[in-house]
């Protein structure tokens, strides 16, 4: 989201760092880790990446908790729809699949790793 990403990284008429795929990422974990000081839990944090930090804080209150499967199962409000709701477990099943890649594709061979340099300004590629 372009007002989220402003928070932490440059977007503008001449630059836009979500285009970055490492200004993206560096981004992205200052988001999670934000998310994480002020709820607490990971569960709640990575939930938090799709849903906002006050709409996690908002179902954290309400509910009494921060056990995010009692959250997921019982927590009402129209903007906590699906994608919200599962957000947590699709990053699991993403987890999962990156540490065990030959059980779901076992035909599949990996291609080499991307060598990157980085320079002051900006990474660039080798």
């Amino acid at each position: 989201m372009r007002s989220t990403g402003r928070r932490y990284m440059r977007i503008d008429a001449a630059i836009d760092d979500r285009l970055d795929p490492f200004r993206s990422t560096e981004a992205a974990a200052q988001l999670l880790a934000y998310n994480y000081r002020l709820l607490g839990t990971w569960p709640l944090a990575l939930t938090a990446y799709n849903h906002g930090a006050a709409g996690m804080r908002r179902a954290k209150d309400s509910m009494g908790t921060d056990d995010i499967e009692r959250i997921v199962r019982n927590y009402k409000s129209p903007s906590f729809g699906f994608a919200s709701r599962n957000f947590y477990v699709s990053f699991l099943a993403a987890l999962e699949i990156d540490h065990n890649p030959e059980k779901y594709f076992k035909d599949i061979e990996p291609l080499p790793e991307v060598k990157f340099a980085k320079s002051r300004r900006r990474p660039s590629c080798r």
